[in-house]
């Protein structure tokens, strides 16, 4: 066999083996790759599993917080109705209160206005005498009047006539005689009176009309309305010269 040929059988032996080597890699490294496609896909699917795991979660949470606002926005919403629908039944609350007071306080007034346009009223009407030379050896009668719309129950009646000198309404007197009149009833416009002595004599009846003494008469009625509440009169009059009839003090003249 010449060179040549011994040459090209080696390089023909040497090429078939590193063909079958060839082969034999080429099939070992596509094992390898298709196994590390095989694991790229199952991480990738894990990959993929987890990031919509993930998603789900986020999602979820975000329905969960969405669903959460929600509650507690209609939980403040219902909060707040609640105090308004509290204040708003408060305040009803405060304007009826104010209004059974008003109505209290008007039927008060209504009450009180009944029951001074009906109640007695008892009031002096006149004296008698009232001329001067009449006075001499004779009574003073005071007479009284219920000017009211119902009568005038228990009446007690005080009345002081005395001389008084250089004064023509002195201070009153810490006491008056005792009850004249008791226990007495007087009805609607009805008149009573009370008559006491006056023994003036004609030295007397001189001094009045010189003014050096005054005729004082002072009394006090008391008694009880249709109400039973206490009502009661007090008067000071003095005799006046000039006019001939009796004149009111400035004080000491009140009525309840």
């Amino acid at each position: 066999m010449s060179y040549i040929q011994r040459h090209k059988s080696n390089y023909n032996t040497h090429h078939n083996q590193y063909g079958s080597f060839r082969i034999i890699s080429n099939r070992i490294g596509h094992r390898k790759r298709r196994k590390q496609n095989k694991y790229k896909r199952q991480n990738h699917n894990s990959r993929l599993t987890q990031n919509f795991i993930q998603f789900i979660f986020v999602v979820l949470q975000g329905i969960l917080v969405f669903v959460t606002w929600r509650l507690v926005e209609s939980a403040n919403k219902q909060a707040d109705a609640a105090l308004v629908a509290a204040k708003a039944t408060q305040e009803s609350a405060k304007v009826m209160e104010n209004s059974i007071k008003l109505s209290e306080k008007s039927l008060k007034i209504q009450e009180k206005s009944m029951k001074i346009t009906n109640r007695a009223y008892i009031s002096v009407i006149k004296i008698e005498p009232t001329k001067i030379n009449e006075f001499i050896n004779k009574k003073i009668t005071v007479k009284f009047l219920n000017s009211g719309q119902t009568p005038a129950y228990k009446a007690e009646t005080r009345t002081r006539i005395s001389l008084v000198e250089g004064e023509s309404c002195p201070r009153l007197p810490t006491s008056l005689p005792e009850h004249v009149l008791s226990e007495i009833i007087v009805g609607k416009s009805g008149v009573f009176s009370i008559t006491r002595k006056a023994t003036l004599t004609k030295p007397q009846i001189d001094a009045i009309k010189m003014k050096k003494l005054f005729l004082n008469i002072i009394g006090t009625v008391e008694y009880r309305d249709v109400f039973n509440r206490s009502q009661w009169l007090k008067y000071q009059m003095f005799y006046n010269v000039d006019t001939e009839a009796y004149t009111y003090c400035k004080e000491h003249n009140e009525a309840s």
